[in-house]
């Protein structure tokens, strides 16, 4: 885990700061929800062929929009992918 934090300090920034704010809190432990979204940019990346860096800055500003609006902090992860996975297929991610 450790590679993975220095590999990605501004998302992992971003996601501990919206773990710490009244959006993100809920059932899951931050080092759990931290692993899922990691999970989630690692996994598009991947699959969608661009650099985890782009994924990861778009995947947390997607994460912190829906955050605000989030009622169940645990789908999250699984949401904000299906987002990110849609706008980098449009050609809107960048």
């Amino acid at each position: 885990m450790s590679l993975i934090l220095e590999q990605f300090p501004y998302a992992v920034s971003c996601m501990r700061g919206l773990e710490q704010s009244a959006a993100l809190q809920g059932p899951l432990t931050p080092a759990a929800t931290l692993d899922a979204h990691i999970s989630e940019i690692l996994d598009l990346a991947a699959q969608l062929h661009h650099p985890p860096e782009h994924v990861a800055m778009l995947y947390c500003a997607e994460l912190t929009r829906l955050a605000r609006m989030a009622v169940v902090a645990d789908y999250l992860p699984v949401l904000t992918a299906k987002r990110v996975r849609s706008l980098l297929r449009s050609g809107h991610g960048g």
